[in-house]
């Protein structure tokens, strides 16, 4: 059997990691190690992990790729298992992983299932999904791969802080001629809880990349035209929660305007 290194990325995770850490260790094939790599939590976080004995490699810079770079070249084994610190893992995620990875196929994610059965989380589910079924690519949030594989690679692009280096090692697999898979049996519940704020915010992080930076005026204006677009095909989508697609242009706007004012040239 394959000995498994698991990583947890944190960051003032103290309402969530409890739940975390013990959905690993009710995994019916038990981990070689867990570890988490911090990215500089000022809440109990790191107090709970010294509590359980668990080892802690810092990373106060608080970005995300680089984070999970550090965690390949620390895992005392040739498989790690990424895990964030929200996400609660169904006992048998492991077990139905494994043996989907091949010399070809050099990382597997699983199936995430939002808990929040709010409003927002209802929004959330259909707009910020991190379901690994999507094919053209696997989430880091459960997301076990073959190391020394990854590291061939050149590892996650830390250009990418908040999100996103995901997709990136997803296409850089792909391009390098490996493949990753989808193990629907292997499925996770994300124990995040959704206010008005933090749903827009997430989401304009997790589209930000597939439009032009707004660091231009050009492109700014580019954003608001995407953002109309986007805000109208979600409205006539999604009717049972119209409420929440009505504000999503002036919200998209207003974090798109911010990034011009602090980063444009």
């Amino acid at each position: 059997m394959k000995k498994i290194s698991v990583c947890i990325i944190t960051f003032n995770s103290e309402k969530t990691l409890l739940q975390c850490i013990a959905s690993i260790h009710l995994q019916t094939i038990r981990p070689f190690e867990i570890f988490v790599v911090d990215q500089g939590s000022t809440d109990a976080t790191l107090h709970l992990l010294k509590q359980r004995r668990i080892r802690v490699i810092k990373n106060d810079e608080n970005n995300l790729a680089k984070a999970r770079n550090i965690a390949l070249r620390a895992a005392r084994t040739n498989y790690l298992l990424f895990i964030d610190h929200d996400i609660c893992l169904e006992p048998e995620w492991i077990r139905h992983a494994v043996p989907c990875l091949t010399s070809r196929i050099i990382a597997v994610g699983g199936i995430v299932i939002e808990s929040d059965s709010s409003s927002y989380g209802r929004w959330a589910k259909i707009h910020l999904s991190q379901q690994s079924a999507r094919k053209e690519y696997i989430a880091g949030s459960n997301f076990l791969c073959i190391t020394k594989k990854i590291l061939s690679l050149g590892g996650f692009n830390t250009k990418y802080k908040t999100n996103y280096e995901d997709v990136t090692i997803s296409k850089l697999i792909k391009e390098q001629g490996y493949r990753f898979v989808t193990s629907k049996k292997s499925i996770s519940h994300h124990l995040k809880t959704y206010t008005f704020t933090t749903l827009y915010e997430i989401h304009w992080k997790y589209t930000f990349y597939d439009w032009p930076e707004p660091n231009t005026f050009r492109n700014l204006l580019t954003k608001l035209f995407v953002n109309m677009y986007i805000t109208l095909k979600y409205c006539f989508r999604d009717k049972s929660i119209f409420w929440l697609n009505l504000p999503l242009f002036f919200m998209q706007s207003k974090h798109d305007l911010h990034y011009f004012l602090k980063y444009g040239r």
